[in-house]
């Protein structure tokens, strides 16, 4: 260590005597002062730094130790689960908090009802089976390897630079505080839920028109009232607009207004309502067919009903941001009329037209052609919507399926389950070699198309599914070995078909960007350049 020789007496003018001696002894050792003050000061800069790193590998070593103790932990409570695990047995009576390991999945679980157990605990739904563990990837079959894309809308404020988004018109979604708010054209909707908030990722939905010329105002000409008061903004309704008080004053009292659709078209009513006076309201479509909502309790109290213009086909309701408000909606088919009538009563019990007295606060109504779908403000004429497309194309997506053989993933829910959809789809851009993930008239199945034949099919989940439900599903494939999953379960493999070539073209909701749109919500997307195997199906696609 160097140091610094102590500067010799500085002049004073208090002693002139010895001033000339004493300044030129200082200026004589000021050289050796600065050069050994340098030398110092270097020595104490490296020591400094060597104390940061010091310092910092103490913080890292500390932070490892942290993180291998969490991982002991971890790891002890594994296998402290998996101590004495069985193997599940169906029909085996097990008393809780016994322990088993899934055939499937080999996953270990632990029971919290006791009882017979006849569904395998990785298939479970009610809640039974739990996880026994602290499960590592590996231990779970994960996939080793990290997609190489990934499409992730939910909780996104903008779109994937990769993915190419259009739809004309502007349109409505949920945003994060609960409120509807329009979207311009071109524009893609980051939906929530209406209740809790929850990001529910990218709203994927078909073309549509609200045929209702005055969605909000019924007090106005274009709604025809019969035994019926109408009084203007009564109550706040959930997104802005305002919900009127539609009273009965007779029997039979009813707002109505006639809308023009295609011969035979599946027609939807919906709206927003909340009680009044009364605490149902009955919805009736092309003349007969209707369906009862409680606005007390936000149920479907009663439905049915056919006439020789339309038959009921399905109706439901949910709540909404205001409390007390509830957005319903009501389903038909129709025969081969051009002019549907929508009616709408406030009544007192179901089963029931309204009375004197029965009064609901109504607003917010569409009339479309298809299924329920997101609210379309009108204030004077018909407003449509174009069809929500986003997809990626071009060579960095043809790289990534070049191999031959892939594995595609998808977490997608629908507000209302509807058949003859798609919840993604790769292909070339035309129709004759499509990989899809999709439902028919009757169940989610994978479908693979190669040069215009179809290759390979399996159901994924029997039905249309549940409304609001979230699924997980994929469909792996290699020449001659075709697979899916969903929510945990995986199809039998399909040993014979070719992969289709030239695929370049992802879609996320619909067909080649012109059919079977989703209609609902895509929350994530993942494509691996590999067949995922059985195991790593099943664990990708379990909750």
């Amino acid at each position: 260590m160097t140091t610094i020789t102590a500067l010799p007496t500085p002049p004073s003018s208090s002693s002139p005597a010895n001033f000339d001696t004493r300044a030129d002894a200082l200026l004589g050792a000021l050289p050796t002062f600065v050069t050994e003050t340098n030398a110092v000061a270097t020595e104490v800069n490296a020591a400094a730094a060597s104390a940061a790193t010091s310092a910092g590998t103490a913080t890292t070593q500390a932070t490892t130790a942290t993180t291998q103790a969490s991982a002991a932990a971890a790891s002890a409570a594994a296998a402290a689960a998996s101590a004495g695990a069985t193997l599940w047995v169906t029909g085996t009576n097990y008393t809780a908090p016994a322990v088993v390991v899934s055939p499937t999945n080999y996953t270990t679980y632990r029971t919290t009802t006791s009882g017979v157990s006849s569904t395998d605990p990785a298939a479970d739904t009610t809640g039974r089976w739990v996880s026994a563990m602290l499960p590592s990837p590996s231990a779970l079959a994960m996939p080793a390897t990290r997609p190489t894309l990934v499409f992730a809308p939910a909780g996104a404020r903008g779109l994937d630079r990769r993915f190419a988004f259009s739809r004309t018109g502007t349109s409505t979604r949920i945003n994060a505080v609960g409120g509807m708010e329009l979207q311009s054209a071109g524009v893609p909707r980051f939906d929530h839920h209406p209740t809790t908030l929850a990001p529910l990722g990218i709203l994927i939905e078909p073309s549509g028109t609200n045929r209702v010329l005055r969605s909000s105002e019924l007090d106005n000409a274009s709604w025809v009232k019969t035994n019926t008061t109408i009084t203007a903004n009564g109550a706040t309704g959930p997104y802005g607009a305002t919900l009127d008080l539609v009273a009965a004053t007779a029997t039979g009292g009813n707002a109505a207004q006639n809308t023009t659709i295609t011969s035979g078209a599946t027609v939807t009513i919906s709206g927003h309502g909340k009680a009044g006076a009364s605490n149902f309201l009955r919805v009736e479509g092309g003349g007969g067919p209707c369906a009862w909502f409680n606005l007390s309790t936000g149920a479907v109290s009663g439905s049915g009903g056919s006439t020789a213009t339309a038959v009921y086909s399905t109706a439901g309701i949910e709540p909404t941001s205001v409390s007390g408000v509830y957005r319903w909606w009501v389903t038909f088919t129709t025969a081969t009329i051009t002019t549907f009538t929508c009616r709408i009563y406030p009544t007192a019990t179901t089963g029931s037209s309204s009375a004197s007295g029965n009064s609901a606060y109504i607003g917010e109504i569409q009339v479309e052609e298809g299924y329920p779908t997101s609210h379309i403000p009108t204030a004077g004429a018909t407003v449509a919507r174009g069809a929500d497309v986003c997809a990626m194309t071009g060579t960095e997506l043809a790289a990534i399926l070049a191999t031959g053989a892939g594995t595609l993933y998808v977490e997608w829910s629908r507000p209302v389950p509807t058949p003859s959809t798609t919840a993604v789809s790769l292909s070339d851009g035309t129709g004759n070699n499509v990989i899809w993930i999709c439902t028919d008239a009757s169940n989610m199945l994978y479908a693979v198309t190669a040069a215009g034949a179809v290759q390979a099919s399996a159901t994924l989940t029997s039905g249309l599914g549940t409304a609001g439900a979230l699924y997980r599903q994929a469909v792996a494939w290699s020449a001659n070995d075709f697979q899916g999953a969903s929510n945990g379960t995986v199809t039998a493999v399909d040993s014979s078909g070719s992969v289709p070539t030239g695929l370049n073209r992802l879609d996320i909701g619909n067909l080649l960007g012109t059919s079977s749109f989703h209609t609902g919500h895509i929350r994530r997307v993942r494509l691996w350049p590999r067949r995922l195997s059985a195991a790593e199906l099943a664990a990708l696609t379990q909750s």
